[in-house]
């Protein structure tokens, strides 16, 4: 089999070329719309050249993140139709330096990932054949619930939480490792989205909201075997972006006031209340949230 890659970077098709183009110029007609207008470019040329096909996703994802939260700010301001430096005189320069920095942060990153050797999908699935599916998968579940039952006891044994907690790590090493198997055999496709639909709802009910971990994992799956992307790709992906965007909006108005539940006011980071009271009061307080949350 041969292990040549056929695309060193991501290919874009015209359409999503064009649809990018388009979505990058509207910017500039929103307040704040160079500040928006240099991050996305930034995120497409950074990602453009640090993430290459079935190269790990690793830098990718934390580059994303970085991004993020500088870009927060002006997505903020936009919001409440001010000017970015609304909230400091010096935000607008901290801005372009914070761009400034991941460029110089990322680039020899990018240097030393174009010298990871190129492998082709043939060769790894060929190394996938040498794993068995069935028994990853079956070690992911006993992880699942000896984590999940481990977690709930973090707190309540002093001392050992950080041990704990790292120990709960190991569980998504497994999930990677059957993902990766996943969608190089293409097998058992039903029994992965069921597992990471119900990582994300399990995440709602621990302290520190950990259904954005499953999240992070997925798009690094998801990222890794990126090669071409066409405009049917780039509107999914839009209309994903934007509900978690809505999700984060949502999550972060309403956490300080779950959390407490969680806890009964009692200042700890543990779970006092049984799922189905969480769940309730998490739907509760979606409900009630009400538009312009952050304006106050």
């Amino acid at each position: 089999m041969s292990n040549k890659l056929i695309y060193k970077h991501i290919y874009l098709d015209g359409g999503a070329q064009t649809f990018l183009s388009v979505l990058l110029l509207v910017q500039l007609f929103f307040v704040n719309g160079f500040y928006l207008l240099a991050g996305l470019v930034l995120l497409g040329i950074i990602v453009y050249h640090l993430q290459q096909p079935l190269k790990p996703a690793s830098f990718t994802i934390i580059f994303i993140y970085h991004l993020i939260q500088v870009m927060s700010g002006v997505w903020l301001s936009n919001y409440v139709e001010k000017d970015v430096n609304f909230r400091s005189d010096h935000m607008a320069t901290a801005t372009w330096f914070s761009y400034i920095g991941l460029v110089f942060m990322f680039t020899p990153i990018i240097y030393y990932q174009n010298k990871i050797p190129n492998i082709s999908l043939s060769a790894l699935r060929k190394q996938a054949e040498n794993l068995s599916i069935n028994k990853t998968f079956n070690t992911y579940i006993i992880a699942f619930f000896v984590t999940n039952a481990l977690g709930g006891l973090a707190f309540l044994v002093a001392g050992l939480s950080q041990v704990i907690f790292s120990f709960v790590n190991i569980k998504w090493f497994f999930f990677l490792l059957f993902g990766f198997q996943v969608v190089l055999k293409k097998k058992m496709i039903k029994q992965f989205v069921f597992f990471v639909l119900l990582e994300f709802l399990m995440g709602f009910f621990s302290y520190f909201s950990d259904f954005k971990t499953v999240i992070l994992f997925t798009a690094f799956l998801a990222i890794v075997f990126l090669s071409k992307i066409y405009l049917k790709q780039v509107i999914i992906a839009c209309i994903t972006l934007i509900f978690l965007f809505y999700l984060a909006v949502m999550w972060t108005s309403i956490k300080g006031e779950y959390r407490v539940f969680l806890n009964k006011g009692s200042k700890s980071q543990t779970v006092q209340v049984a799922k189905e009271d969480a769940l309730n009061k998490l739907i509760d307080l979606s409900n009630n949230q009400k538009e312009g949350t952050f304006k106050n």
